[in-house]
């Protein structure tokens, strides 16, 4: 005959849940009023669909990037427009991103010509990941998922 454990006690379920509370990853999306915010936003409205708007920030080894990144249509077109500041130097930078059909856009004021390599959008989000972000509903303006007037692209890998 076996022997069975008996039940834990109450004292032993609370240790439990304790544990398991204090190990717990932090969300990567907080959500309130519609707003998704931090460093998975961006890959959560993909995954839920929908048009959205979001503020952007990072700093990554010392350098600060900033910009607005918005989303049609769950991930069907994407672009972002970025501002970077060079660490050590008084200069600033842009650069912006843009995806549609399968393709990926890169371009800068800084560059003359940009560059078109063919991507998914969850390579896009995960390009980005570093970022925090706070992302509205936003009523999708068509200009913004345009390419710039007189930029050509060299077609990459």
């Amino acid at each position: 005959m076996s022997k069975r454990n008996p039940p834990p006690t109450p004292m032993e379920q609370a240790e439990t849940v304790v544990v398991e509370q204090v190990t717990q990853e932090p969300p990567l999306v907080t959500e309130s009023d519609g707003v998704l915010s931090g460093p998975g936003a961006l890959q959560a409205i993909i995954s839920r669909g929908g048009d959205y708007q979001c503020a952007a920030v990072s700093s990554i080894q010392g350098t600060a990037m900033q910009g607005t990144m918005y989303v049609m249509s769950g991930g069907t077109k994407l672009r972002g427009d970025f501002v970077t500041q060079i660490q050590g130097e008084d200069k600033v930078v842009d650069a912006h991103v843009f995806y549609s059909d399968g393709f990926t856009y890169i371009w800068s004021r800084a560059l003359p010509q940009g560059i078109k390599m063919k991507a998914e959008v969850d390579t896009i989000a995960s390009n980005y990941a570093d970022f925090n972000y706070q992302c509205a509903p936003w009523s999708v303006d068509n200009a913004v998922f345009e390419l710039p007037e007189g930029m050509t692209f060299q077609e990459v890998g």
